[in-house]
């Protein structure tokens, strides 16, 4: 399925602009989170591009100092902080 990750940011209609995460399938791009939402961001800003092997590498690494509740992590996605930082955590607005 998709090719890469690509963390960017979107800004939206209201000018917000939002640390958000696109998929790359050959050499297009596809927003499915605001595809669904029927939110069509007015301009992307590229940040990161991982493919499926970095992507599982840097998910490891940020969560290898987790300890498990029940035998179980809650896995998080990396995402984009408003200062351009990567992290692998719940990011609330």
């Amino acid at each position: 399925l998709a090719e890469k990750y690509v963390l960017c940011f979107a800004e939206i209609k209201s000018g917000e602009k939002l640390g958000h995460a696109v998929i790359k399938l050959k050499d297009k791009y596809y927003d499915p989170t605001l595809e669904i939402q029927n939110q069509k961001p007015i301009r992307y800003w590229l940040h990161t591009e991982f493919s499926k092997s970095e992507l599982r590498d840097f998910v490891k690494e940020q969560h290898k100092h987790i300890l498990p509740k029940d035998g179980e992590i809650e896995i998080y996605p990396p995402a984009l902080r408003e200062d351009g930082t990567i992290v692998c955590e719940e990011i609330k607005s």
